[in-house]
């Protein structure tokens, strides 16, 4: 959150109007825009998508190591492999 916050203020100290970027316009009417590029929000954004990831992978490793069949559902996952490559396979 902290790059974003530092991203936005850079943008806003390049814009030419500040931060009335909806209502800014030369006498003739065009609109004034920051030279910047979009890509500068790629790390602001990826960051937090990582963030989320993690949290969501943490999250789900805590909830399946406390449940009490976690030992069940390890031993299913190689048994489900196998029923698969028995059943699906198209070279048996």
């Amino acid at each position: 959150m902290i790059s974003a916050c530092v991203t936005q203020y850079y943008i806003h100290q390049m814009s030419p109007c500040d931060n009335q970027a909806n209502s800014c316009e030369d006498s003739d009417g065009n609109p004034l825009v920051a030279n910047f590029s979009v890509w500068v929000q790629l790390l602001p954004y990826g960051l937090i998508g990582f963030s989320e990831i993690m949290a969501s992978v943490i999250s789900l490793e805590y909830a399946f190591t406390k449940h009490e069949m976690a030992g069940a559902a390890l031993e299913l996952v190689p048994s489900l492999r196998g029923y698969i490559n028995q059943n699906f396979s198209p070279f048996h």
